[in-house]
């Protein structure tokens, strides 16, 4: 019922009749002030424009080459991060053929404590680093084979047989 009225009054204003509309200019201010105060703004000088136009310019200029720094930042980030997950340590035969239980070389350490930490060769609670490497290959996911000789080169030491998640399988 409401919009009924509403729109009963504007068909009042659209059909009034024409002695109703402006003809001069101060009936035209009494029904569009806002108009006639944006026609009085003050403009700005057409240098003041131009200077302006440059400083958007400029910096629309900075906000591009600040994307294109940021964009070069997260690639070159992303690349070193797929080549330090690529890279294996490089371990000597003789390394991996001395075994010394308990004591494991920093290198050695590194690869295992890696090959655990990489998630690209699926779960790793609850089997051994052999299990692990052995399904990852079945799997076609290439392994790091240093890996496997490291385990099988101390296969009677659990700090080289086991995963580092090994304290939190009986957690679960």
């Amino acid at each position: 019922m409401h919009e009924l009225c509403i729109n009963a009054s504007r068909k009042r204003k659209l059909l009034a009749p024409a002695e109703s509309v402006p003809t001069d200019n101060n009936n035209i201010a009494d029904f569009f002030p806002g108009l006639i105060a944006s026609a009085k703004r003050q403009r700005l000088p057409l240098q003041d424009c131009q200077e302006h136009s440059c400083q958007l310019q400029s910096q629309h200029q900075l906000q591009h080459q600040l994307q294109h720094l940021q964009q070069k930042e997260l690639a070159s980030a992303s690349q070193q991060q797929q080549s330090s997950a690529s890279t294996v340590p490089k371990i000597s035969d003789s390394e991996l053929a001395q075994p010394s239980p308990g004591l494991m070389s920093p290198q050695c350490l590194a690869l295992l404590r890696d090959f655990d930490l990489n998630w690209e060769y699926g779960p790793c609670v609850g089997v051994s680093r052999l299990q692990r490497w052995e399904r990852a290959a079945c799997r076609g996911l290439a392994p790091p084979p240093a890996v496997r000789s490291l385990v099988l080169a101390h296969a009677t030491d659990p700090l080289f047989t086991e995963c580092i998640w090994l304290t939190y399988a009986g957690l679960s």
